[in-house]
């Protein structure tokens, strides 16, 4: 889910604002954004796959808990981006997704977790950035695999962003959506409808391979 938002977003970004791409690493002009767009929209693509790779490491009963969590369980739960080091030490080619995994948590101002990853100084921090909105987006709307909380209108999610844009999320992004309809209803749609046929086919595909 966070995978097919951050695709959405980057390319609708690409197509109208391609300047916000410009401190990525390799890019350095709107036209090396749009000269690279296919390999941009899969690089984002690929790194909210593997953004939450840490997790692999957490408890399943906290993972998947059916009531609010407790501070200590809470406490576990956000180790997580710092337990993605060693599998992406596993796969040298895997380690450009590492920031992003070790960002995702921390948001715009520099606030959040790990304490000891500097998101601002990274030179994926956009990537950092537009995963941690559609990370947030896909959590506070999930209505299927979150038993611990109560799904947020999609309209309600983005008054939250407006409120803690340039504090948690990128001023930019945010605005970004805020002015383009097409975009919000681009995500919307993933959030909403878009959810129930991304969970059918995922699943679909884990039944044809047993």
């Amino acid at each position: 889910m966070v995978a097919e938002l951050a695709k959405a977003l980057t390319q609708s970004l690409i197509e109208k604002k391609p300047e916000f791409f410009l401190s990525m690493p390799n890019i350095s002009s709107v036209k090396d954004v749009q000269q690279n767009k296919d390999s941009l929209i899969n690089y984002m693509y690929q790194a909210a796959i593997y953004h939450d790779l840490g997790k692999i490491s957490m408890p399943t009963v906290v993972n998947n808990c059916i009531r609010r969590l407790t501070r200590h369980e809470f406490d576990v739960l956000a180790l997580h981006p710092e337990k993605s080091r060693p599998y992406f030490a596993i796969d040298p080619s895997l380690r450009t997704y590492q920031d992003i995994a070790l960002g995702h948590h921390k948001w715009y101002d520099g606030d959040g977790y790990p304490a000891n990853f500097k998101n601002r100084q990274s030179p994926f921090f956009p990537a950092i950035c537009l995963v941690t909105i559609c990370d947030c987006l896909d959590a506070a709307t999930e209505n299927i695999g979150r038993n611990y909380h109560k799904p947020k209108p999609f309209e309600v999610v983005l008054g939250e962003f407006e409120r803690e844009s340039g504090t948690r999320y990128h001023p930019e992004i945010i605005q970004f959506i805020k002015e383009n309809k097409d975009v919000q209803e681009k995500l919307r749609q993933i959030v909403d409808v878009g959810r129930y046929d991304h969970y059918y086919k995922m699943y679909m595909s884990y039944l044809s391979e047993k």
